[in-house]
């Protein structure tokens, strides 16, 4: 870290602090936003979830891509004009994003809806925010730890081999995509593979010791979070349906949030305790542990209540919609 950075840092640490925050709540509510839109403008599950997978590869050439820039503006330049490069990018999006807009959906017109209080009456989502939590913390302990760990290990270009994991979200992501298309593999099966895969790589930093083996970590770590970033959308819309999809991608945002708050500290206060960098991955063990088998509950207990859902017979379709024959039924989907 450059000396006006260390020096700024300690006159004015509330000003860093505040400046922190509000670059925080502002990426969660501009994701949030951009996701929540684009349930507006595509109404067909196919065409929902492509346009998320294509949405989720931005993160994973980022991830691949600014480490790289970053590392190079700072040596060559300073610190303020990475800072300022970085500003940049976000004026650009904000940009863009004044020409996407769409009215919402008349079903999200009352208070009440736009709360999406009521998505926590559902089990399945319960499940599906503890799982989050635990995950998140697994994640943000892999990622607040590991380029210290390869450090203590004297991993050449530490940082290069931490971007592995943005080119591997991409692959996860155009994998799950691909799956997805072929309409025949449950979304609750997906979940659990993108758990098992995302949580185990992440906390098996704890054992990486060479170059090799934390190439392997970060790439498979990387490939777990594309698919469940690109699974995860579709997986909700199962959960509690299209409708409630801001909603339900708004707290597991927050739940996200608030386990990375809580886990980042924890994990500080260990590895500061028995100096030792790789005991925050012992916790973040526990975390995702505990992380895969709720999932694999949860989403055993979704297959189950969705083959005894009753669906309406064709009696009710015509006296609620007018259907007059089974030829004018194009779609169903459950909630």
């Amino acid at each position: 870290m450059s000396k006006d950075i260390k020096t700024n840092l300690k006159n004015k640490p509330e000003g860093y602090c505040l400046k922190t925050k509000a670059s925080g709540l502002g990426t969660g509510l501009m994701r949030n936003a951009i996701i929540s839109v684009q349930c507006e403008y595509f109404k067909t599950a196919q065409h929902r979830n492509t346009v998320h997978a294509f949405m989720t590869i931005g993160p994973g050439l980022g991830i691949w891509l600014m480490p790289r820039l970053l590392v190079y503006i700072i040596k060559e330049y300073s610190w303020q004009i990475a800072w300022q490069a970085l500003s940049t990018l976000y004026i650009v999006s904000f940009i863009m994003g004044i020409f996407i807009s769409r009215r919402p959906s008349d079903e999200n017109s009352s208070i009440w809806s736009m709360t999406g209080i009521k998505i926590w009456n559902k089990l399945e989502f319960c499940l599906h925010a503890i799982c989050t939590f635990c995950a998140a913390a697994c994640s943000i302990i892999y990622i607040s730890n590991i380029l210290i760990l390869m450090r203590n290990e004297n991993i050449p270009e530490p940082e290069k081999v931490y971007s592995y994991q943005g080119i591997a979200s991409i692959a996860g992501k155009g994998l799950l995509t691909l799956l997805m298309s072929f309409n025949k593999i449950d979304i609750a099966w997906l979940i659990i593979a993108c758990y098992v895969i995302a949580q185990t790589a992440l906390f098996s930093g704890a054992f990486c010791y060479s170059l090799w083996q934390f190439r392997l970590q970060n790439f498979f770590s990387g490939f777990g979070i594309g698919l469940f970033q690109a699974a995860l959308v579709p997986f909700l819309v199962a959960l509690v349906g299209a409708t409630q999809l801001p909603a339900a991608l708004g707290f597991t945002n927050l739940v996200s949030g608030l386990a990375a708050f809580s886990a980042i500290n924890i994990a500080g206060r260990v590895a500061k305790e028995y100096d030792d960098e790789r005991r925050p991955f012992v916790i973040s063990m526990f975390l995702g542990s505990i992380a895969i088998v709720l999932a694999i509950i949860n989403s055993l207990l979704h297959k189950f209540r969705k083959s005894h859902v009753r669906r309406p017979s064709m009696k009710q379709y015509s006296r609620v919609n007018g259907v007059k024959n089974l030829s004018e039924i194009t779609s169903f989907e459950g909630q």
